[in-house]
């Protein structure tokens, strides 16, 4: 009897708790929250990488602007599983990975592919260094391997990167900073004008903290976009030059007793230059459903000479041209149904070459490679 008066009892607590938490929940006023969602619901049918079936990370342009990064690859460091590797040769360019992957990551910027085969251990490398904060719209970050629909380098996942059509208005920027470290650049954007023109332009110069660690670029960003039919045509243009010096990789064991000064750099004659070329023509219907286009070509020429004690100097020289395309038709008769018929391709040719140098002296050329590769496909 006693053990069943204790039952009742706690019943009838657990129902007055119940009460009473429904009570407070009833009495939270009615909050409206408005905004866009930055994912897809995965149910879906659409084209789009939110409806993958994987983790996808959307980096929007408002977040590159409240985050205060030096560069925006300084972003991907807050990815969990993504890692950032920075060359520490000037503007030879920066690699991203996942865990277990080197370079595992293809990326893409308006639907043309970054990444270049090689004829050694960084093959899939990708030079991205010329895409600044203020060209970029949003970044979409899809983990997992999507070699079918990304291409043979998307081992470990993609990085999609989107490009501004247009800005809220046309701006000018100056930064300076330590180390003579300057930087101006220019935005021109009219979205009553028809094309509309969005135009990035940038010139920036630093000597760096150590000795022969200065850094030039200039940067020619264009971009325009025009109604076609019933969708947009947008045609993307823009040229870098680049030059630096690389201070190098000193031996921490001459630093500690004293040989080495910590701004000493390995060699004043490291260093590099290159200049890169590309355009991009992109097609999208208003909706999902309809013809879906990309043309993009694309040339590099590319100088990189470090020195790795105890090796001597070396110069490595990449002369590369490739172009492509990726086409299709997506038929939606319902919501519930996509039908996708296309066919993308890629041709590469390519030169690469290392020599043995002294002071930038070429010794001895110690490999010749000559890289052509076409790649074509249906889906």
């Amino acid at each position: 009897m006693m053990a069943l008066r204790l039952f009742a009892f706690s019943v009838f607590i657990t129902l007055l708790i119940c009460q009473n938490a429904m009570a407070k929940v009833t009495l939270i006023p009615e909050v409206e929250v408005v905004g866009e969602a930055v994912t897809e619901d995965k149910g879906n049918i659409s084209i789009k990488s939110e409806a993958l079936p994987a983790q996808v990370q959307v980096i929007t342009g408002e977040d590159l602007e409240k985050t205060n990064v030096g560069h925006y690859w300084d972003i991907y460091r807050k990815v969990p599983g993504v890692a950032v590797i920075n060359m520490g040769q000037g503007d030879a360019g920066d690699r991203l990975g996942t865990r277990g992957y080197w370079a595992g990551f293809a990326i893409f910027v308006d639907g043309m592919p970054l990444n270049m085969p090689h004829h050694n251990h960084l093959h899939g490398l990708a030079d991205s260094s010329w895409l600044l904060p203020e060209m970029i719209e949003r970044i979409e970050v899809i983990k997992g391997p999507f070699s079918a629909l990304y291409g043979n380098f998307a081992l470990g996942g993609v990085i999609n990167i989107i490009t501004k059509k247009s800005d809220k208005s046309s701006s000018v920027g100056v930064e300076v900073g330590s180390y003579d470290s300057y930087r101006g650049v220019v935005t021109l954007t009219r979205q009553d004008w028809n094309p509309a023109p969005f135009l990035v332009y940038e010139a920036y110069t630093k000597d760096g903290y150590r000795d022969n660690s200065h850094l030039e670029r200039y940067n020619l960003f264009n971009k325009l976009t025009f109604p076609l039919f019933d969708g947009q045509l947008t045609i993307r243009a823009n040229f870098v030059k680049r030059d630096w010096g690389a201070a190098g990789y000193l031996p921490i064991n001459d630093v500690k007793q004293g040989i080495l000064k910590k701004t000493d750099a390995v060699n004043p004659t490291d260093g590099g230059y290159s200049e890169y070329y590309n355009l991009v023509l992109n097609y999208t219907p208003k909706g999902e459903a309809g013809f879906h286009g990309t043309l993009y070509a694309s040339k590099e020429d590319f100088n990189r000479i470090a020195t790795f004690p105890p090796l001597s100097q070396r110069w490595e020289h990449n002369e590369r041209i490739y172009y492509g395309w990726n086409l299709l038709y997506n038929y939606m008769p319902f919501k519930t149904l996509s039908v996708i018929a296309g066919t993308d391709g890629r041709y590469d040719d390519g030169k690469a070459q290392r020599f043995n140098t002294v002071n930038r002296q070429k010794t001895a050329t110690t490999q010749d490679w000559d890289i052509k590769e076409l790649s074509v496909g249906l889906f």
